[in-house]
């Protein structure tokens, strides 16, 4: 990401008083923890290929571990744009189409979906504080469940539980370090790592993929204004049309393609019907699977956000502002013709979104209460 506009985004932190957070003075130890604890949980589960690949991951990024100067959140959000960014440079439709500099950085937008400011140099994307972590949280709790059986609460109560907590914290403070942090070692971690990072690129995928589309050029932008916890701020205003185009933009970036029958599901067949257990081919296989599902999962968390967040607005009597992009529903609707008649060994783990769906009104009906029970709670800012 350019130099230029990083300074660019200091400089607009510093207009509402706000800095980059700092980096937390016990955190080498903390990593080390989080390390030896799932270590521990792959020993436990026998699993001696995950158990060495933590210690040799860990060995191999200990040193940059240790002289990292930036806050955990901060650098997922920087480590997500590169990746997606490169991942666009290997798609040449996209890599040519790819006009303008663009920097992610957070900001206390309070919003699920990210936000774009124009500068001088470029764009600058707000994603809300704590946004990619909590989603981490909330994927850990979902794999915690049964996909197979997404109407069986007894199955899913971790699940259900987990999730409404996270989501409380979420929306409580707007930073996840409140929420509840579950760690899972074993084959589980491969899969939770695989959608986590799926679902985190999407958010950041979604937004290149305004700048692909050209939704900035060749027209005097339309601005929009946003509360926040920081106080008002200008956003750019998109369309929803433009919104579900970037969608599907975004969702080919993470598949690695720019047209849908380019998708290649071979090596999830090969992954998935072979007694020969092969890592780096069943990587490779849930990566995709993965992405497949990352847009649902994601879009499944932003229905179940607006739907509490505006039942809370109805509460407290607070002006409804104009939404900015469409019903999440309406997002997923867009996106799931495309997989139409593709076998469930290639869609399943969009039935982790579906575990959300099957409880939906438990969760909402959990979160609104919960935030309503909320002393001094502030709806205008939620």
């Amino acid at each position: 990401m350019s130099e230029k506009l990083r300074k660019e985004y200091l400089s607009y932190l510093a207009q509402y008083g706000l800095e980059p957070r700092s980096i937390p003075a016990e955190a080498a130890a903390l990593q080390a923890a989080v390390v030896e604890h799932l270590k521990n949980q792959s020993k436990a589960l026998g699993d001696d290929f995950m158990t060495s690949l933590i210690e040799e991951t860990y060995e191999k990024n200990k040193e940059r571990y240790l002289n990292e100067t930036r806050h955990p959140s901060v650098v997922l959000i920087e480590t997500t744009a590169a990746e997606v960014e490169q991942a666009i440079q290997g798609i040449d439709k996209y890599r040519d189409l790819l006009k303008v500099d663009v920097f992610f950085g957070e900001f206390p937008t309070g919003s699920i979906n990210a936000q774009v400011v124009k500068t001088d140099s470029g764009f600058l994307v707000l994603i809300n504080s704590g946004l990619l972590v909590s989603i981490k949280q909330i994927v850990e709790f979902l794999v915690m469940g049964d996909p197979d059986d997404t109407t069986n609460e007894v199955a899913n109560r971790t699940t259900i539980d987990g999730v409404v907590a996270v989501l409380q914290a979420y929306l409580r403070y707007g930073d996840p370090f409140f929420g509840p942090k579950p760690l899972s070692g074993g084959l589980e971690m491969l899969l939770i790592h695989a959608l986590t990072r799926a679902c985190q690129a999407f958010v950041v995928a979604h937004e290149f993929g305004h700048m692909i589309a050209g939704h900035f050029e060749g027209k005097t932008t339309q601005l929009e204004q946003l509360e926040t916890n920081a106080g008002t701020i200008s956003v750019i205003k998109k369309e929803w049309k433009q919104e579900l185009e970037a969608d599907v933009i975004a969702h080919k970036i993470i598949l690695g393609i720019d047209d849908y029958a380019q998708l290649d599901l071979a090596i999830i067949d090969e992954a998935f019907s072979s007694d020969e257990f092969k890592s780096t081919v069943l990587a490779r296989a849930t990566e995709i699977k993965a992405a497949i599902a990352a847009p649902f999962v994601f879009l499944t968390i932003d229905a179940i956000l607006a739907d509490v967040q505006e039942a809370l607005r109805i509460a407290s009597h607070v002006k409804r502002p104009d939404n900015t992009h469409p019903p999440a529903r309406k997002r997923m609707a867009n996106l799931m013709p495309n997989f139409k008649g593709l076998a469930s060994k290639y869609t399943g783990y969009i039935n982790f979104a579906g575990i959300l769906m099957a409880h939906y009104d438990e969760i909402c009906g959990r979160l609104v209460k919960g935030m309503l029970e909320t002393p001094g709670r502030d709806a205008e800012n939620e």
